[in-house]
């Protein structure tokens, strides 16, 4: 065996402990007490494990005091919201294996956001209309009077959960798609209305979900697609779990697809990959809370290692 062999070899058994953290992981509890709730998120945090906890808002209405669909709705009919607008529901996605696809940004009441999602004319058949800011906008929405909590009561009551970062509503309708991509904070990711499918990877699989180096583009009105020359190029994996063809190549990892329906409370890691696809039929509501891991984790160090490692041996 020359050394090459040997060399790619450790690096595979290397890469192969790492994978066998999230052999058979199970991600559903169903219908959990407040206070197991809290236990077990602590337990997560150590584990790096998600976790789809059913129907924990009508077991638990006060634990985190979120209103219903009609009272958001009520509250924020006639608020000025700015709205993401892509010709097939893929905001910030890859378009085409070479071009990073950030939407459009209109301004809407949330009437006329509502108005839009049952508009079915030929002129707005191929547009889909997503009030998707990640700016932590909830700032903003409880300023306005709307009753959904700022903070969730996680970091009282928890031991290794981190401090809030940023807190978003977000309201759209079935067609709309957040592609696969990995954020930098622990999620609280609750569903207010409608149906999410949410498709979720292990951060050590990220060299094989064929990341490349995207040109940054961003929707005109005309919904084309007009090159950012002042951006850098964007590291942004190009698999579709979707699409037939990456469902075949996914079919190797170990990959959980969940359904959120109201009521239901996803955690979602820090890294974890996660693609999110809005089914309907409802008006769809869901808030995530973004909270910042303790800088002393070793999940980055774990994560670059693996996308290092997978660079290496192909």
């Amino acid at each position: 065996m020359s050394l090459k062999t040997e060399i790619r070899e450790l690096l595979l058994d290397k890469l192969a402990l790492q994978y066998s953290k999230y052999e058979n992981y199970e991600v559903t509890y169903n219908h959990m007490s407040e206070a197991l709730f809290y236990s077990t998120i602590d337990d997560l945090c150590t584990k790096n494990m998600p976790a789809h906890f059913t129907g924990f808002l009508k077991k638990n209405p006060e634990a985190f005091k979120i209103p219903d669909k009609d009272t958001i709705i009520n509250a924020l009919i006639d608020t000025k919201l700015e709205v993401a607008v892509t010709p097939k529901g893929n905001a910030d996605a890859p378009v085409d294996g070479k071009y990073f696809a950030k939407p459009f940004i209109t301004e809407m009441t949330l009437r006329s956001l509502l108005e839009k999602f049952d508009d079915n004319s030929d002129s707005d058949s191929n547009r889909q209309y997503y009030f998707q800011s990640q700016n932590d906008n909830l700032q903003h929405i409880v300023e306005l009077g709307c009753p959904i909590p700022r903070k969730l009561p996680i970091s009282e009551n928890t031991r290794l959960f981190g401090f809030q970062n940023a807190a978003n509503l977000w309201i759209g309708n079935k067609g709309t798609t957040s592609r696969l991509h990995s954020d930098n904070f622990d999620n609280i990711y609750v569903q207010v209305s409608g149906v999410k499918r949410i498709h979720l990877i292990p951060p050590c699989y990220s060299s094989e979900l064929e990341e490349k180096m995207l040109i940054p583009c961003t929707y005109n009105e005309s919904m084309e697609l007009i090159e950012d020359t002042d951006t850098r190029p964007v590291l942004f994996p190009t698999l579709d779990p979707e699409t037939l063809e990456d469902e075949r190549k996914l079919a190797a990892f170990p990959m959980v697809v969940v359904d959120l329906y109201p009521g239901d409370v996803l955690f979602l890691p820090a890294l974890w990959y996660h693609q999110i696809t809005i089914l309907g039929p409802d008006v769809n509501i869901s808030l995530n809370y973004w909270h910042k891991p303790f800088e002393d984790e070793v999940r980055w160090a774990d994560w670059n290692f693996c996308r290092q490692i997978g660079q290496l041996i192909k």
